[in-house]
């Protein structure tokens, strides 16, 4: 009785360690307690930091964009980000990165960074130290 017990404790176990694992089975590149956002492979990830948001490419193990203020996800293929100096647009279908200054955007483009389709992120002023709630808008 007590063998068949241990059995299917471990049965369940077994079980719920795999339905946990489950969640990042459609990314190549893994997902923090940091993530944000998260596109294509996982590879182009929004993460939050203590002061800010940036923009990171986990196969270069590089951030992209500091102080990332905005960002629209389509859905399809591409991810628009912004910060106060540049534009950033990922397309995440065929891995490519581009910056642009708000005059080399195309109008098609510069009206989805102008659009209320863009996400605010914003990082809540903290009550007490060490206390930070990050939202988004």
């Amino acid at each position: 009785m007590k063998q068949k017990l241990i059995i299917l404790i471990i049965i369940i176990c077994s079980c719920l360690n795999i339905i946990g694992c489950a969640k990042n089975e459609n990314y190549k590149y893994g997902i923090g307690k940091d993530t944000v956002v998260v596109v294509g492979d996982g590879r182009f990830q929004i993460l939050k930091g203590v002061e800010s948001f940036s923009l990171y490419d986990l196969k270069k193990d590089k951030v992209l964009l500091d102080n990332v203020d905005e960002y629209y996800n389509d859905g399809k293929s591409r991810l628009y980000v912004f910060n106060n100096e540049m534009y950033v647009i990922i397309q995440y279908s065929d891995d490519l990165y581009s910056e642009y200054s708000e005059r080399e955007l195309s109008k098609e483009d510069y009206k989805i960074f102008k659009s209320d389709r863009m996400v605010k992120l914003i990082r809540s002023v903290p009550t007490k130290p060490n206390e930070i709630e990050y939202r988004t808008d």
